[in-house]
């Protein structure tokens, strides 16, 4: 809306073919925050979906789990496209500083009005000042006179406000409240945080050819299985797994405690040699 003719106050960045208008050569058009809108419509119907497929019964039923496929993947979309016009727009916004003062300009000074009233309220009540100020403002829109000489012209304001009060009631700059201080604070705050960023991912990111070492649970928290110690070297064997040992037959496991059979299989498996490789055995149902 701002970039609108009647308006014109700010306008998108400029890049050659960028908002052009078919029919109207002058015209630009915000494409930005056009793409920005569309997905931001788009994105509350996507979240309806996600928040309508958590209702689902027994195990994730049927339906709900496969409209979460479209639904998340495109909300992502529409979020990140949403971002990024976004920040095109941040990074390149053109400002018209003289449109925007004219505009200001351009009721004669009644915009000034509400200032106007909170002025003459000490002196004489927030009602009777109101009252003042709006019959001032509507002659000095019947007469197309600026608001300020028509405030100027009249004893009951004069008596309150000197010259130099009322010049400095038709300034913007000096009604704007707190708002400049909340904009110092932003751009303060952004500029700290992208002096930060460096420093914060230096610290994450190891130096180089510095080693980083894994960091394991405690001794206490860490229990390994038993592991039998074979005396001698068996005797070579089939391949094949042999048949699980009973416990007597096994050998003092660690902490006092008998392997179990399936950890003796295991253990008669890794003290024995590697076998040699040998042709794979043919099939009895397949002729030779």
């Amino acid at each position: 809306l701002m970039m609108q003719t009647e308006v014109g106050e700010v306008s998108e960045p400029e890049a050659p073919g960028r908002g052009a208008s078919s029919t109207l050569p002058h015209k630009r058009n915000p494409t930005a925050a056009a793409a920005a809108l569309s997905a931001a419509m788009i994105a509350p119907n996507l979240c309806a979906t996600i928040l309508a497929a958590q209702i689902q019964e027994h195990e994730r039923a049927v339906g709900g789990w496969q409209a979460e496929w479209l639904s998340f993947p495109a909300l992502a979309l529409v979020v990140s496209g949403t971002l990024h016009a976004i920040v095109d727009i941040a990074e390149g916004l053109e400002i018209d500083v003289e449109r925007m003062r004219t505009n200001l300009e351009h009721s004669g000074g009644q915009i000034m009005a509400e200032a106007v009233a909170f002025a003459l309220a000490p002196a004489l009540g927030k009602l009777q000042a109101q009252q003042l100020t709006k019959e001032l403002s509507e002659r000095a829109g019947k007469q197309n006179r600026p608001f300020k000489d028509v405030l100027e012209a009249d004893e009951r304001v004069t008596a309150t406000l000197g010259s130099a009060e009322i010049d400095k009631l038709f300034l913007p700059t000096s009604y704007q409240g707190s708002s400049q201080s909340f904009i110092d604070r932003l751009v303060a705050s952004a500029q700290g945080r992208t002096l930060r960023r460096p420093e914060r991912r230096a610290e994450s990111q190891p130096a180089a050819g510095r080693r980083t070492e894994t960091k394991l649970p405690p001794a206490a928290q860490m229990r390994m299985p038993p592991v039998a110690v074979a005396e001698t070297k068996p005797a070579r064997e089939e391949p094949s797994l042999p048949a699980p040992a009973s416990p007597a037959s096994s050998a003092p496991a660690l902490d006092d405690e008998a392997p179990s059979p399936l950890m003796e299989v295991f253990m008669k498996a890794e003290a024995q040699p590697e076998p040699a490789p040998e042709p794979a055995p043919q099939d009895e149902h397949k002729p030779a």
